[in-house]
């Protein structure tokens, strides 16, 4: 067995014996070498090129008429030289041997970044500008647990649904639907306080998560796998991801092999920073990749959430890659089903700032949209490695681009205003009626 082979992220017997074990039977001593023969486990495999793998793959297919042979292959990608399969501790250690296979992965879970504002943006004013700034022309895939487009609202035809790589098509959880209606939504379930940030996008569903909200590295790489074989004229400009490893994310597991490749279509790159803080450095992947703009979460008072995932200084200093690079509102957030608090929702509500701006600039690149943001975002009096550049303000950002022009406001947004504010003095007057009875 080559030790060096196995990714951190592998967990040997000794390992999965203590996790799925009682603790009073921890106390025992086991037999590892019968249970190495006996455990059943699932993981990845990369080879040195495809040619490796399918020569690989014919083998096994060849050998599977021994009966006490338990590999299986799961499943094959196409886009990088990987596998998944099937088999015991003993087999998987002895496949480590061979020269053709660089490197072994764990099957680990990953998580959703959702937990069960109108903000001072004006976008009555950006939509309703000269240019009508919607998000129109522009795609966002959206990597999570599938989009409803009956509880959305949306129309079907705005909607390409791409593979389901978990095998439950019909049943959605929740959290993807709630991030497309940040983005798109009408603003119905939220008494018409928050419409969609840009609702004239076309929305790419790549559903990687089951009804349970689980699911696993091999269901994510799928679904990155169905996104890339596309045609390059539907790809995405924009991939939002709404999940994360739910551990520090390291340079070396497979998302750092895909990203770049998604990046080399130009397609930008969103992802939340996961919702395991306040401790330091703990960022998982794909956010801390850099070719990924990650974002973390601040409440409306532009207070860190407790529960957003924050860098470490020491890494923070060692790196010109900001993490976050972002921060936005990602408390009680308006969505389809509730108000929803998350990272998630913080990245869905940044993927809706980049679909406006590369409405009026169209393909700019994920390094040239970084820089931009960079110089009209509010700083917050917060450690710079908990808020990266800060906190985007998208009316500056589009101003800068002088392709932003506000129409005079319209007779029904000043009567809006105007009612509000005189409930607002009806009600203060009502109040000092009220309480002058009890001033003596």
């Amino acid at each position: 067995m080559i030790i060096s082979k196995f990714h951190e992220n592998f967990d040997p017997i000794e390992l999965w014996v203590a996790k799925h074990s009682p603790i009073e039977l921890l106390e025992n001593e086991f037999d590892l070498e019968r249970l190495s023969n006996e455990i059943i486990i699932n993981y990845l495999v990369q080879f040195g090129d495809l040619e490796q793998l399918e020569q690989f793959v014919n083998n096994i297919k060849n050998s599977q008429a021994d009966s006490n042979v338990k590999l299986k292959i799961l499943s094959e990608f196409h886009h990088f030289p990987i596998a998944l399969l099937e088999s015991t501790y003993q087999e998987c250690y002895q496949l480590s041997d061979n020269h053709e296979i660089i490197r072994i992965y764990g099957n680990y879970p990953i998580y959703l970044c959702g937990e069960e504002f109108n903000e001072e943006i004006n976008l009555e004013e950006i939509h309703n500008s000269y240019e009508e700034i919607t998000g129109k022309g522009i795609r966002i895939a959206i990597l999570d647990s599938g989009i409803d487009p009956n509880k959305l609202g949306y129309s079907k035809k705005q909607i390409k649904q791409i593979g389901d790589s978990i095998g439950d098509s019909n049943h959605y959880n929740l959290h993807g639907t709630n991030l497309a209606s940040i983005i798109v939504g009408s603003g119905q379930n939220s008494q018409n306080l928050f419409a969609g940030i840009a609702p004239n996008i076309k929305l790419i569903d790549i559903k990687v998560f089951d009804s349970d909200g689980s699911s696993t590295l091999s269901d994510i790489i799928q679904g990155l796998e169905n996104l890339l074989d596309l045609p390059q004229e539907e790809m995405p400009h924009i991939l939002l991801f709404g999940c994360s490893t739910g551990s520090k994310g390291v340079s070396d597991d497979l998302f750092s092999h895909y990203l770049p490749l998604l990046s080399s279509k130009n397609i930008i790159l969103i992802a939340p920073t996961g919702n395991l803080g306040p401790d330091p450095g703990n960022i998982g992947n794909p956010s801390m990749n850099p070719n990924v703009i990650c974002i973390g979460a601040v409440d409306q008072q532009y207070k860190k959430l407790f529960f957003s995932g924050r860098n470490s200084s020491a890494s923070f200093n060692k790196s010109s890659q900001l993490k976050p690079t972002f921060v936005l509102p990602g408390k009680n957030v308006p969505a389809t089903s509730s108000r929803i608090s998350g990272t998630s929702s913080a990245a869905a509500i940044f993927a809706g700032f980049a679909a406006l701006f590369l409405q009026v600039v169209p393909n700019c690149t994920s390094t040239d949209l970084v820089s931009l943001f960079q110089q009209n975002s509010m700083i917050l009096q917060l450690p710079e490695y908990t808020q990266g550049f800060g906190l985007p303000q998208i009316d500056s950002i589009l101003q800068k681009t002088d392709k932003f022009t506000p129409k005079p406001l319209s007779y029904n947004y000043l009567l809006k205003m105007a009612l509000k504010m005189s409930g607002i003095i009806t009600f203060m007057a009502v109040a000092f009626v009220y309480l002058s009875r009890f001033i003596i």
